[in-house]
């Protein structure tokens, strides 16, 4: 395995390989890649002629230790956005760094522009917990020793990818969902009206898919990639619940509300999000049929618990610091009302001002491997 992130490229992705198709996937995963609109330069002069961003707000990362995690995360998603621009999914878009210190990332609709906010303190986090989590790495190497000597890379630094793009293709399915509203609108992780409204829930669940669909599009083919002579029902589950348990601590950095809830605060209970989450990665799973040849049969509840249970083990074991006091406790008594809940937070009424944003993942889905 290596160590930091000795073995990824220019224009990296959470996967690996790279062969050349003609045809492209939702989000162009191995696929030919459009020339970028922008360098960073060029997209804060934009943003600011257009008063789309204030200057001042504005972080630059270019003078900073940490420029080439900046930079990677930023090509990634400007190239991301070039691609649906030019699908006419999205209008003119923008993707900038803040120089807010919170944890928190927002899509908006100013002026007739789509803008993605990533704030430095959501960078900052993301850099420091997973990234720079030797820890991590220590622990799942003791873990699974087999399994991450067939990585390309470090625990930590795929932490820090999956969840960082995680919240990418969150909030580009927040600019989906924007496209047919007229005013200026914004979307955020964590939002100062913290009031209960079962529109956001909606929205946040809808983002929610979209991402988690690309996310195990990604790990899928990772698996293709690193581990296909390897295929079986353990390493499958066992993949996906360290990369789950990551992306469940990430999840609870956008919360204070650890006790289920239901119909409270401006977004979904961090259960409700990972369960909704697993059913989209399991589903993605089971339509594959060279899984279905290998004995591959994910199981939601199983696969749930696995994730929960190697949290658990990593907050024990201070490799994260955030737990759900008596998390089985909770989905085992809630079990038929979290499910309930999901799927009618996931109904999409025909009178809903946003569009769905799963409506343009299977308009784009050219191929899916």
């Amino acid at each position: 395995m290596g160590k930091g992130d000795r073995k990824t490229r220019k224009g990296k992705r959470f996967i690996g390989t790279r062969k050349k198709k003609t045809k492209r996937n939702c989000y162009e995963i191995n696929a030919i890649i459009f020339n970028k609109t922008f360098d960073y330069t060029q997209e804060i002069e934009y943003a600011v002629k257009n008063s789309i961003v204030s200057n001042s707000d504005i972080f630059d990362f270019r003078d900073t230790p940490q420029k080439k995690h900046y930079e990677s995360i930023y090509n990634f998603c400007r190239e991301n956005l070039d691609i649906h621009f030019n699908r006419k999914n999205i209008l003119k878009s923008t993707f900038l760094y803040s120089n807010d210190y919170n944890v928190n990332a927002k899509a908006c609709k100013y002026n007739n522009h789509c803008v993605i906010l990533f704030n430095m303190g959501l960078m900052q986090e993301c850099i420091n917990k997973y990234l720079n989590n030797h820890a991590l790495n220590e622990f799942v190497q003791s873990k699974e020793p087999d399994l991450i000597a067939k990585f390309d890379n470090s625990m930590s630094y795929l932490a820090f990818q999956i969840n960082i793009q995680f919240t990418y293709y969150h909030e580009l399915a927040h600019l989906f969902q924007l496209s047919r509203v007229e005013t200026d609108k914004e979307l955020q992780e964590q939002s100062i009206d913290n009031n209960f409204n079962i529109i956001n829930h909606k929205l946040e669940i809808n983002a929610d898919t979209y991402a988690s669909i690309s996310i195990a599009t990604q790990i899928h083919q990772y698996i293709n990639t690193y581990l296909i002579e390897n295929i079986n029902q353990e390493v499958v589950t066992t993949t996906i619940a360290i990369f789950g348990a990551c992306l469940f601590e990430y999840i609870l950095n956008f919360t204070s509300h650890l006790e289920l809830y239901f119909k409270e605060y401006n977004h979904p209970h961090p259960l409700i999000r990972v369960l909704n989450i697993i059913l989209n990665i399991t589903n993605h799973f089971s339509v594959n049929k060279i899984y279905k040849e290998q004995g591959v049969n994910l199981n939601n509840s199983v696969l749930f618990f696995k994730i929960m249970d190697f949290h658990n083990e990593l907050t024990n074991n201070e490799v994260f610091t955030t737990a759900i006091p008596n998390f089985r406790q909770q989905y085992t008594n809630n079990n038929k009302s979290i499910v309930s809940y999901i799927k009618e937070i996931k109904n999409w009424e025909d009178g809903i001002t946003y569009i769905n944003a799963m409506d343009i993942w299977n308009k784009n889905v050219d191929i899916i491997d």
